[in-house]
């Protein structure tokens, strides 16, 4: 069975990155079918930190993480986790990530992360408004949180870079924290306020408005499954799970960490590597949130879900087959727990999902080099929600207009081929 007849773009991934493209090909007028299995906004969209991140310009990629990574990993409740059994198969990712890591690539990719974030809160805003769901925009200034202001100035480098690269923060204090978090345990806590480092209110219901916004202007959305795609000559046609060839003008990959197999169906071998999230969501919470929070010491970032309150934590390699390991619920319950002791614990779920991260922290968008009609989307690593809708406005004025800006070059798949 074949489908497809007046198909301008098919977009394959129904997370946020992929709703902002099919809403900003529809507002461009195109036709276009959104390919998604499951729940739109399921994935990695519906359970992560729900952060617009615009001061996290420097790539993981350096030698300062490499260096610190042998003391993290076998230390109970830091974040880092690499599962033994799947190191064989990390290792040619972790040598890219180490290639990455020099000061040419570290400086080139601060910079070109810096010009994407910057963009990142208004970006998000301006495509909401355009689905009328511009109330789920948290539009308060997130807080890094150190437990001391000598805690504070092990970073101090880190920040002095974010500033040179235009990131505005300012130093939040003891009491000033203790207004803003009553129910935070410690006093000697100190923070960072980050403008423009805003959240989602739902990341899921983000995602679900702007395929609904589009749905609205004719677009399209099939519950089907990508098998693989299907070259012929120079172009690419979808196949289906149950049978279904689906034919478009342009086909857009942003399916997260599933995208790596999709990519080398038509002959790219890009790097992609699933960077295991968990969270622990408190209904009924007993305390309250105006905002979102990184608290660094405890490697834990917390947000407010609509009335729930989620805690986020750990980076853990271990593919994508998997099951969750079930201790790392109970280690995000006993950070929540001493962070906020009057947190009620008794309603709680539990979700582990798959960020896409690339080696060089900067996701892959543009054409495919094997197929013409093929574009790339994804590898989005920790700044899936960040740069969702930057990356649309990118990639559909790489696929309507034929050029990029020559900021973004290193973004194009090329890199790694």
């Amino acid at each position: 069975m074949t489908a497809g007849a007046g198909i301008d773009t098919a977009v394959i991934g129904g997370g946020l990155v992929g709703a902002s493209i099919v809403l900003r090909e529809t507002l461009l007028g195109k036709n276009v079918l959104l390919i998604e299995p499951g729940a739109i906004g399921g994935g990695a969209t519906f359970g992560n930190a729900a952060m617009i991140a615009v001061s996290e310009v420097l790539p993981m990629a350096s030698w300062s993480n490499i260096f610190s990574a042998p003391n993290m990993l076998p230390r109970p409740g830091r974040a880092l986790k690499i599962d033994p059994l799947y190191l064989p198969k990390l290792l040619p990712w972790l040598w890219r990530f180490g290639n990455a890591a020099n000061r040419r690539d570290v400086d080139r990719n601060s910079a070109l992360l810096s010009r994407l974030c910057a963009r990142a809160r208004d970006a998000t805003a301006n495509l909401l408004k355009q689905a009328q769901a511009s109330d789920l925009l948290i539009d308060r200034d997130a807080v890094r949180v150190f437990r001391s202001r000598s805690h504070l100035e092990k970073s101090a480098s880190a920040w002095e870079r974010r500033a040179r690269l235009g990131v505005q923060f300012s130093l939040v204090g003891t009491a000033d924290l203790k207004e803003l978090l009553p129910d935070l345990d410690v006093d000697a806590h100190v923070g960072v306020m980050v403008k423009n480092y805003h959240s989602l209110a739902n990341p899921q219901k983000a995602a679900a408005a702007l395929v609904a916004a589009a749905q609205e202007r004719g677009a399209k959305v099939a519950a089907e499954r990508v098998a693989k795609l299907e070259v012929s000559g120079k172009r690419a046609s979808i196949l289906t799970a149950s049978g279904l060839v689906i034919r478009a003008g342009k086909v857009v990959v942003s399916a997260g960490a599933h995208s790596r197999g999709l990519a080398l169906s038509v002959g790219d071998g890009i790097p992609l590597e699933t960077e295991r999230g968990y969270h622990v969501q408190f209904r009924k919470p007993g305390i309250s949130l105006d905002r979102a929070y990184a608290f660094v010491d405890e490697e834990v970032a917390v947000a407010p879900i609509e009335s729930d309150i989620r805690f986020c934590s750990f980076m853990e390699f271990a593919g994508l087959k998997k099951p969750p390991v079930k201790k790392r619920f109970g280690e995000i319950v006993a950070k929540a727990r001493l962070l906020f002791p009057d947190l009620n614990v008794d309603s709680a779920s539990c979700w582990m999902g798959h960020r896409p991260s690339l080696p060089d922290s900067l996701p892959v968008i543009g054409r495919s080099r094997s197929a013409e009609n093929v574009f790339f989307c994804f590898g989005h690593g920790h700044l899936g929600v960040t740069l969702a809708a930057v990356s649309a406005d990118i990639l559909c004025g790489i696929m309507n207009d034929g050029r990029l800006n020559a900021d973004f070059e290193a973004l194009l798949p090329d890199r790694f081929l």
